[in-house]
């Protein structure tokens, strides 16, 4: 059984604190083959080739062609899609297939535990991480120069890129990339490398870039990361404040409320000073953790080995969760994709699951009034949110192979 492929690994790191704390958001990072041995069981040529036959188009999600700086979803299924993608190929352009985090297990994966590191780390993210791969053929370039309003992670899984990455124009942008780059514009490029297989690249958010084949083709993932920002926290804390939502209104004579700059500093900059920012982020990462979409597998085989439940069975638990109470006074359990609420009693026993990665039912907390731990574990399980570490007819389910990671 292969470890799991985590952000740790990706980072070249024993701890992901150094990164956090050192070079997120800050600067580019190149971390030579930190997937070499790993790089397979990611994503191989004939499984790039096999998804363009089983994808289908979506938002954020199917096989498109780059031409030209631009991507163009690919329309058709099966042969016919293929032909338009050989026919692609052999004009030199790149070939991308995008929201991987939703059908490749092996990504999936590792977006998963990416967010759970983020969501550990007490770092909310505006959305899920997501996952698109590139198959760029020999002596050819996909995008132009251009930046990201995200952070993106680089896997180099076959042959090789040059990457040539500049000093941001526009810092920690929020927008697309619309306008071209003039090279003119930028000072010399911070980092300029060859990503071989089993390198991985790390670019921060603005960092403008570009990356082209030699000699041989080029396939590489990029993993997207996009954090939730001070501005959206504040946006957050006034939209839940009725001074901040009163309107900016003005009249021939001047402000409604007199000065407009006397009211933001005497009103609504006091305002903004009571703002508890502990609670304003734990209350949107609880709201974004629930929103991250997730990719259950073998669910069957884990809900099967579940039904035989004792009190001594050892659970793991393979997503971040948070324990809280919502306003209607009931306790909440929040974790991706799901919300379970009960009489607030149960605050003690989510707290409980929520603070451990690994434990047996035996262990939940005792309340007053009746519940039944085995069958709170069962209805976790189905949800996804804990697994039994046990021994299965032909899968042996360990903590190292967490979907996502332990919390």
């Amino acid at each position: 059984m292969f470890p799991q492929i985590g952000f740790a690994q990706l980072l070249g790191l024993s701890d992901c604190d150094w990164f956090f704390e050192n070079v997120w958001e800050c600067e580019p990072r190149l971390v030579s083959g930190a997937i070499e041995g790993s790089k397979d069981r990611i994503m191989t040529l004939d499984d790039f080739e096999a998804l363009l036959t089983s994808s289908i188009p979506g938002e954020n999600v199917g096989s498109s062609v780059v031409e030209a700086g631009v991507a163009r979803m690919l329309d058709g299924r099966g042969s016919e899609r293929l032909l338009l993608v050989e026919e692609a190929y052999r004009k030199r352009c790149t070939i991308l297939q995008s929201g991987l985090q939703l059908r490749w297990v092996p990504l999936a994966r590792i977006c998963q535990d990416i967010e759970n590191q983020f969501f550990i780390r007490g770092v909310p993210l505006a959305e899920g991480v997501t996952a698109n791969s590139y198959l760029t053929p020999a002596h050819s370039q996909g995008f132009d120069l251009h930046y990201d309003n995200h952070c993106a992670i680089v896997l180099q899984l076959h042959g090789s890129k040059k990457w040539t990455i500049f000093a941001p124009v526009d810092e920690l942008p929020v927008e697309r990339c619309t306008r071209p780059i003039l090279l003119q514009e930028l000072d010399a490029p911070l980092m300029e490398t060859r990503l071989c297989a089993g390198d991985v690249l790390y670019i921060p958010r603005g960092y403008p870039h570009s990356a082209a084949t030699a000699e041989e083709i080029s396939l590489h993932v990029t993993l997207s990361v996009r954090p939730v920002t001070w501005a959206e926290a504040i946006c957050a804390f006034c939209e839940s404040e009725p001074l901040f939502r009163k309107s900016v209104t003005r009249t021939s004579n001047g402000w409604a409320r007199g000065n407009g700059q006397t009211f933001f500093v005497n009103a609504l900059l006091r305002k903004l000073s009571d703002m508890c920012v502990n609670s304003v982020v734990q209350t949107l990462a609880a709201t974004k953790l629930v929103q991250l979409p997730y990719l259950p597998t073998r669910g069957l085989r884990i809900a099967d080995a579940g039904r035989q439940l004792h009190g001594s069975i050892p659970l793991v638990r393979i997503w971040h969760a948070i324990a809280s109470e919502t306003e209607q006074g009931q306790a909440a359990l929040k974790f991706p994709g799901s919300v379970l609420q009960l009489p607030i009693q149960m605050k003690p026993v989510f707290q409980f699951i929520a603070a451990h990665a690994e434990f047996t039912p035996a262990m939940l907390p005792e309340i007053q009034g009746e519940y039944d731990p085995l069958e709170l574990v069962r209805v976790l399980i189905k949800k996804g949110l804990l697994q039994p570490n046990v021994q299965t007819p032909n899968q042996n389910y360990t903590s190292s192979d967490n979907l996502a990671g332990v919390a």
